[in-house]
């Protein structure tokens, strides 16, 4: 399992900041028996749709399978950012969270080829003002993309692409 998964993974289930949260919006964490996937119905439809997902993003994209975790992430991005079901008035999950409608123009085809501005600090007066790169997510933190170069395979997190 790659380090960035295995944090999100630790980020999501056993975080004790998220256990107080949930309790307060009324989520109740349930666990069945061991080696049951029976008991988790629900689960493991979303598993699975979420595993569809990022396989076709995969497939789309120009990168290769390596970046299965990045894709993941996106794919549970975008899914909260779907309607749910009609129990739940056809909210998105973003929405009945955070009880407000996510804002979605910044979403972009998870693998498409974009060029992130160079800040005038990172380059000089006659070579180029952007560099070629591959969206691989969103960032964390802020509304910007987390971009993969093309020739140095290094991350970038940039707003103007």
């Amino acid at each position: 399992m790659s380090h960035r998964l295995h944090a999100l993974l630790n980020l999501l289930f056993y975080n004790d900041e998220l256990q107080p949260f949930s309790s307060n919006k009324g989520i109740i964490a349930e666990s069945g028996p061991a080696s049951t996937p029976e008991y988790n119905m629900k689960q493991e439809r979303k598993q699975l749709f979420l595993e569809t997902m990022a396989n076709a993003q995969l497939d789309a994209s120009p990168l290769t399978k390596g970046y299965w975790d990045l894709s993941w992430v996106v794919a549970v991005y975008v899914s909260n950012r779907l309607p749910a079901h009609k129990d739940k008035g056809f909210l998105t999950r973003f929405e009945l969270l955070w009880n407000k409608k996510p804002d979605v123009s910044h979403m972009r085809p998870f693998g498409c080829v974009g060029y992130c501005a160079l800040s005038s600090a990172n380059r000089k007066k006659m070579n180029p003002k952007a560099v070629k790169a591959i969206m691989v997510g969103y960032a964390e933190d802020r509304k910007a993309y987390l971009m993969l170069t093309s020739q140095t395979k290094k991350f970038i997190v940039s707003r103007d692409v």
